[in-house]
């Protein structure tokens, strides 16, 4: 950690730093100290942004970062924006089905959900959950994942049947692909 404060104190203006300035932003995040860990990943994102443009995929990265820390903050409405913009730029650049963009689509379904926009959520994993099971597999942990968030999803929205259907089929899922104590198939049944 002190070599990383010692790398994010220098007056550089490269990736190099930028990434050290984020590490230690979110070494700081998962600490709570969000404002001296927003002030570094924002450094690093404006850094990187004046240096490599906009839509450049480090500076994409950056931005993903950025919504990881106000999501664990629990600023959702601003982590949504976040990841619905990494999502734009990563479309643009690498198209509407790279692992990327759908992961930070994902995301951003997640912060409105955990957000409380259940009834807009819900609509929106239904619509990416097939389009990452077909890019990835339907068993992918991602995958697996999505479903899960979306059978609480499901549930927050007073929808028991279907979330508690949802959840049999991911736990039967994991359990094929993980076994049934695997700490990711237990989680499945919480």
């Amino acid at each position: 950690r002190d070599n990383l404060r010692q790398a994010a104190a220098t007056s550089a203006q490269d990736t190099a730093t930028s990434g050290a300035k984020a590490a230690l932003a979110d070494i700081l995040g998962e600490q709570g100290q969000w404002e001296e860990a927003g002030r570094l990943i924002n450094e690093a994102y404006t850094n990187e942004q004046l240096r490599l443009g906009r839509s450049h995929p480090v500076v994409v990265q950056l931005l993903s970062q950025m919504a990881n820390l106000a999501f664990r903050k629990g600023d959702h409405q601003v982590a949504e924006a976040r990841y619905r913009e990494a999502a734009l730029l990563a479309e643009q650049s690498l198209g509407a089905r790279h692992p990327e963009t759908l992961r930070f689509k994902a995301h951003a379904v997640l912060a409105l959900a955990e957000g409380g926009g259940y009834q807009a959520a819900l609509p929106e994993f239904r619509e990416q959950i097939p389009i990452r099971a077909e890019e990835i597999g339907a068993d992918h942990p991602d995958v697996l994942t999505m479903r899960s968030n979306y059978a609480n999803t499901l549930r927050a929205a007073g929808q028991e049947d279907a979330a508690e259907a949802e959840i049999e089929d991911v736990f039967r899922r994991r359990s094929q692909v993980l076994g049934e104590t695997h700490p990711d198939t237990l989680s499945a049944i919480n």
